[in-house]
């Protein structure tokens, strides 16, 4: 749903009509332009799951700020509102806009995007190939893959792969995924904090690989490709009209680790 100051992108299985959600976000967003006294363009608000917010993010490009607002049986990891009966009870006391980066995938010079995480894997061989990141290090790897993460991300499933979850939206993370353990690979960096100023370039020597973005297969990858990964020159925004939003949602995983 499209109007000239928003778009709304409903979940297609919500039970919701789109004639209540498109009436309670059009009065949502008069509320917000009488308080801000200024219009706030390129605004998406997302009815939904975190998959919605991921479906949205690739249809504008990874571009914009977004407002979530979950929806019956979705987690809404990231949403400021757990209903659309919210919208009309918040206190705004100011607006902050929370930016992240999606990670850029170069295979065989074709551009993919991320918004959560990047993985090489391969479940029922070792993958060996070299990893350089430029000006840091460069190293031979053998493993079931590779897992890149961003700051959205670092919350899911890096953060099941034991990943740190990231504060800052100018780094993202690599882990090697079941990493061999003999002696000549113990002096391999099995996983690190990367600035989103630097490059990694991955060559895959031998045995196929799977490469799969924000959960959906891509395809697969043969020995002899060229992977490079690197934080995109896109960025997105999520705005928060409660200062105590981001502890609400690491308070959905425990408050982290």
């Amino acid at each position: 749903m499209k109007n000239t100051k928003y778009t709304i992108s409903l979940n297609p299985k919500s039970k919701i009509s789109e004639d209540i959600v498109e009436k309670s976000i059009d009065k949502f967003y008069n509320h917000l332009f009488k308080l801000t006294e200024e219009k706030l363009n390129d605004v998406h608000f997302v009815i939904g799951g975190d998959g919605t917010l991921l479906k949205a993010l690739n249809h504008f490009g990874f571009k914009g700020k977004y407002v979530v607002i979950k929806d019956a049986g979705s987690l809404g990891f990231y949403s400021d509102f757990d209903n659309l009966d919210d919208l009309n009870n918040v206190k705004i006391n100011s607006i902050k806009e929370e930016f992240f980066y999606p990670l850029s995938v170069l295979v065989n010079n074709k551009e993919y995007f991320a918004a959560n995480e990047v993985s090489l894997v391969n479940v029922s061989k070792v993958i060996n190939f070299s990893m350089d990141i430029k000006q840091h290090m460069k190293q031979n790897c053998r493993s079931s893959g590779i897992l890149f993460s961003t700051k959205l991300g670092s919350t899911g499933l890096s953060l099941s792969c034991n990943g740190p979850i990231i504060f800052d939206e100018k780094v993202y993370y690599f882990n090697l995924l079941a990493p061999l353990l003999f002696a000549h690979d113990e002096n391999v960096v099995k996983s690190g904090v990367i600035s989103n100023n630097d490059i990694v370039k991955i060559d895959i020597l031998n045995e196929d690989a799977t490469l799969v973005i924000d959960g959906n297969v891509v395809f697969n990858i043969k020995s002899g490709d060229k992977i490079v990964v690197t934080s995109s020159n896109v960025s997105f925004s999520l705005l928060h009209f409660n200062e105590k939003t981001s502890k609400k949602r690491y308070h959905k995983i425990g408050g982290g680790r």
